[in-house]
């Protein structure tokens, strides 16, 4: 905490959960419904909380019904914030990589959607156009789990290779998994 702060300065919470609309079979996400998490959250001691479904996971009438829910769920004492995690297809100089990125959406108004394949691997949009997209529907755009190194799952992480060909994001995930 910086010099002369009190824990009332400071309010806490998590910028990426997922609800029961991310069925995602492959890591199990989405074990609770939106009310259950904003109780897990408040039970957590946290102020405020971000949904964002997978994209890949939702049409437009599912992300106005979470909006809708998670904006009656919102008050005076737990700011509850709706979204969506994005999908993009990367893009180094132009061409188009082998790796897919997430992007939190925060309030966009609207929601954009994404091509992806069986195993989850965007084809559309493209790693700039996500951003722009999101920005325009009046959101914030977040580069989710930025793990800059190799491994399995390298395909579904915002890599180094991309960071030179985009910008106009809003923020990066820094603490996000092991």
């Amino acid at each position: 905490m910086a010099p002369g702060a009190h824990h009332s300065d400071w309010y806490f919470g998590d910028t990426h959960s997922h609800s029961t609309y991310t069925s995602d079979f492959y890591f199990g996400d989405g074990i609770y419904t939106i009310p259950e998490l904003k109780s897990a959250a408040k039970v957590a001691g946290l102020d405020w909380l971000v949904l964002i479904d997978h994209s890949y996971c939702l049409n437009t009438t599912e992300f106005n019904e979470q909006k809708s829910a998670v904006t009656s769920l919102s008050g005076s004492t737990f700011a509850f914030l709706f979204g969506e995690e994005l999908s993009v297809a990367e893009l180094v100089n132009g061409t188009k990589s082998s790796d897919t990125a997430h992007y939190n959406g925060v309030l966009n108004t609207s929601f954009v959607a994404s091509q992806t394949d069986l195993f989850r691997k965007a084809s559309s949009p493209g790693s700039q156009q996500g951003i722009n997209y999101l920005k325009q529907s009046g959101g914030l755009a977040i580069i989710n789990h930025p793990n800059w190194g190799t491994g399995l799952l390298e395909a579904w992480n915002f890599t180094i290779n991309t960071y030179p060909y985009t910008h106009g994001e809003t923020g990066i995930e820094i603490l996000n998994g092991a």
